[in-house]
């Protein structure tokens, strides 16, 4: 398993958002949005306070972020979470099911459901299947023909 670190972080209140700006050393760019995060993990709630939540900061040379709650999490966790989501907004966006998704990717139901619920690192590999399905109308069509 890779260790991430963080180089840079902006941390944004939106209406019913709450997201962080994240750059790690990979030169990689994410988003996470923890109002969706905190909705279902109590122990996050603090972070759906506007003040709170901008008050984010990069601790331990980028291997971590904390807020002034006290909660902090590290850098890989936070690279894998948002890695999560940005597959889930991928999936839901062609509007496919975990089923559907799975089968377009050459993957598992089950795998699907651990890459977005961040409990397995999703390969390069599944990132460069996701560009391709993106950039070709013949597999969005075939895929589509399955919803």
């Amino acid at each position: 398993m890779e260790l991430f670190r963080i180089q840079d972080a902006c941390f944004r209140t939106e209406g019913h958002s709450a997201v962080a700006e994240l750059v790690f050393h990979t030169g990689e760019k994410l988003e996470i949005d923890f109002a969706e995060r905190a909705r279902n993990r109590p122990k996050l709630k603090p972070l759906l306070d506007p003040k709170v939540f901008e008050a984010g900061k990069i601790v331990d040379d980028g291997i971590a972020v904390e807020w002034p709650c006290g909660i902090e999490i590290d850098a890989t966790s936070l690279h894998r979470t948002a890695l999560a989501m940005f597959f889930r907004a991928w999936r839901k966006g062609h509007g496919m099911s975990q089923t559907i998704a799975a089968s377009a990717l050459g993957l598992t139901s089950r795998t699907v459901q651990n890459y977005e619920a961040g409990e397995q690192d999703i390969p390069r590999t599944v990132m460069l299947a996701m560009r391709g399905f993106d950039a070709s109308p013949d597999l969005r069509d075939g895929v589509a023909a399955l919803t």
